[in-house]
C-alpha cells in the first residue's frame, strides 16, 4: 500500500504538472497524469514469470503494487470521464465503479470457485462459464454507465484467484494471445507520424517516469523493510507505464 499509493500519487502529480506546464487544460492534464501513474502489469508479470520470482519478497510486493494501481486507475477513469458534469457525477461514478469491484471480489471468493471447481464441468462448459462471466460484467458496466474497461477488469479479477486461474489458464491462453495481438494491431493502425513537439513531450514524460519511479519505489520499499537490492530491482521493474495508459489515452482522445 505504501509503495503503490505513493508511486501512483507522485507520478500522477508529476504528470499533471508537466502536462499543465506544456499548455494542456486541467482535464487533459488529468488524463495525462492517470496515464503515467501506473506501471505495466503485463510486462512485469512476464518478467517475473521468466525469472521464476513470483514468490520472492520483492516479486510479491511488486505484484501487490500493480494490483493496487490497476484498481486505482479503474476507479479514477470512471470519475475522470464524468469530470465535466460536476462533483455529484464524479462521486456517483466512483460509487458505481466501487460497487462493481465489490461484486467481483465477492464472486471471486464464493460463486466463481463453486462454478468452476465444485461442479466438475468439462472444458467446453468451463470456457462457456468464463465467457459468460466476462459478458455479465461487461453488461454490468454498461448498465451502471461506467467504462467498459471497468467491467472487463472486474471480470478478470473474478476469475483470477487460485485454484480457478489454474483451471482456466490453459483454455484462455490462446484466446488472450489472439486478442492482445488484435488490440495492438488495431492500435498500430491508428498511429500517425508524430510532430517534433509530440516527440519531445513524450520523451520528457518518459524520462520523468524512468527517473522518478526507481527513486520513489526504492525509498519507500527500503523503509518498508526490504533490502536495498530488492528495493532497487522493484523500482526498475516498475519504471514504465501501464497498458491501461493506452486505454486512458484512447478514452481521453475520444
Amino acid at each position: 500500500f505504501k509503495v503503490g499509493i505513493s508511486q501512483f500519487l507522485a507520478l500522477g502529480a508529476m504528470g499533471f504538472g508537466i502536462a499543465y506546464w506544456l499548455g494542456f487544460d486541467p482535464l487533459g492534464s488529468a488524463y495525462v497524469a492517470l496515464a503515467l501513474a501506473a506501471s505495466s502489469t503485463f510486462i512485469v508479470v512476464r518478467i517475473l514469470k521468466q525469472r521464476r520470482q513470483f514468490y520472492e519478497p520483492f516479486g510479491r510486493m511488486v505484484l501487490g503494487v500493480l494490483l493496487i494501481q490497476d484498481v486505482l486507475v479503474v476507479l479514477a477513469l470512471g470519475a475522470l470521464m464524468r469530470w465535466p458534469e460536476g462533483q455529484l457525477a464524479v462521486e456517483s461514478a466512483l460509487f458505481r465503479s466501487m460497487a462493481l469491484l465489490v461484486v467481483a471480489w465477492v464472486s471471486a471468493r464464493t460463486l466463481v470457485p463453486w462454478l468452476l471447481t465444485k461442479l466438475r464441468l468439462d472444458e467446453e462448459a468451463q470456457l462457456i462459464v468464463v465467457m459468460a462471466i466476462l459478458f455479465i460484467f461487461i453488461g454490468g458496466s454498461h448498465f451502471l454507465d461506467v467504462p467498459l474497461v471497468t467491467g472487463a477488469f472486474c471480470a478478470g479479477f473474478a476469475v483470477s484467484p487460485f485454484p480457478v486461474n489454474a483451471v482456466i489458464r490453459g483454455q484462455l491462453t490462446s484466446m488472450s494471445d489472439f486478442f492482445i495481438a488484435l488490440f495492438f494491431t488495431a492500435l498500430g493502425a491508428m498511429l500517425v507520424i508524430p510532430t517534433l513537439k509530440t516527440v519531445l513531450v513524450a520523451g520528457l514524460m518518459a524520462l520523468g517516469v524512468m527517473i522518478t519511479t526507481p527513486l520513489l519505489v526504492t525509498w519507500f520499499a527500503e523503509r518498508s523493510g526490504m533490502t536495498a537490492r530488492s528495493s532497487i530491482e522493484s523500482g526498475l521493474l516498475l519504471a514504465q507505464t501501464s497498458e491501461f495508459s493506452l486505454v486512458v489515452a484512447l478514452l481521453g482522445a475520444g
